[in-house]
Formats: structure tokens, C-alpha cells, sequence
């Protein structure tokens, strides 16, 4: 006779990503054999590493897509060009 287990298949909370995801382990270890199991170790770890890694590639993407927009205008950009529109008297 089978048993029906009721728990989900991850609910043990001893779980790292090593044991839910061995092949993405092997894969990533030929390419980075040493600094990439310390951090796949634990899944607390694992979730901080890919926020912090999320939270720098999204203001390295936005400072990078800022800067191609800024020298593909450049001078037609207000501040490219308001020295133009000034008063000397302002000043």
C-alpha cells in the first residue's frame, strides 16, 4: 500500500538550493568552481546575494542607459543648452 505524504516537497527547512537545483550546481561550478558554493550553501544567503546582485544591476543599468541617452542628445538637452536662454543680469 502507498502512503500519501502531506508535506510539500520543500518543506524541510535544511533545504539549500544545492539540494533543490544539483545540475544549476554543476553547471555554475565549472565556471565559477570556488566563490559560488559559499553562497549557495545556505538559501538565506542564496535570496541576499541575488536582492544586493539585483539592487546593483538595476542602478548600474539605469546610470548606463542615463549616460547613452545623455551623449546621444547632447545639446539639445536643457542642460546642454540653458546658457543660451539665461539673462545676463540674473547672474
Amino acid at each position: 500500500s502507498h502512503t500519501i505524504s502531506l508535506r510539500p516537497p520543500f518543506s524541510s527547512p535544511h533545504l539549500s538550493v544545492i539540494d533543490i537545483f544539483p545540475e544549476l550546481v554543476l553547471s555554475f561550478e565549472r565556471i565559477y568552481p570556488l566563490p559560488l558554493l559559499a553562497y549557495l550553501r545556505r538559501t538565506s544567503t542564496f535570496a541576499v546575494t541575488i536582492m544586493v546582485g539585483a539592487v546593483f544591476f538595476e542602478r548600474v543599468f539605469d546610470q548606463g542607459g542615463d549616460a547613452i541617452f545623455e551623449q546621444m542628445n547632447r545639446g539639445k538637452l536643457w542642460k546642454h543648452i540653458k546658457h543660451n536662454y539665461e539673462n545676463k543680469e540674473e547672474e
